[in-house]
């Protein structure tokens, strides 16, 4: 018989923290963003709007956060796989966005929940994203 296994959450202190530094970011390049982080089932957990910031980056930061959290990967490679002639072309599912700016969060190898920025160009959502959490884990 096998035991379940434990599943850890990011806790949201650590959430607000990874929220504070993405703001931080995202301030530094002029950018009015949404963050988001979700377990990793992809239920939110807390979710930061700056002043200005879009309508709907609130909802793309959601969905971002939650495909990176289900598909254990960032969202630009979620991408690439819902192309033509990728593995899961065709796939859609509305809870789901597959545009960059979507990360797994990991701690010691463990999928502890996702982070979803949305706001700028996907390229300013990636670096924000990247920026933010290694910050966030050079700290933990």
């Amino acid at each position: 018989m096998t035991l379940p296994t434990s599943v850890y959450s990011v806790s949201l202190e650590e959430s607000l923290r990874l929220l504070h530094l993405c703001e931080g970011s995202a301030a530094s390049r002029g950018l009015s963003m949404t963050f988001a982080v979700v377990d990793p089932s992809g239920l939110p957990v807390a979710l930061h709007r700056m002043d200005g910031a879009t309508p709907i980056s609130v909802e793309l930061a959601l969905k971002k956060a939650r495909t990176s959290a289900l598909f254990r990967r960032p969202t630009h490679q979620v991408f690439e796989l819902v192309q033509p002639g990728g593995r899961l072309f065709g796939l859609f599912y509305e809870e789901l966005c597959p545009f960059g700016g979507g990360f797994p969060l990991e701690i010691s190898g463990q999928t502890v929940g996702a982070l979803g920025v949305s706001g700028g160009t996907v390229a300013q959502d990636v670096e924000v994203g990247l920026e933010a959490i290694s910050l966030w884990l050079s700290k933990a």
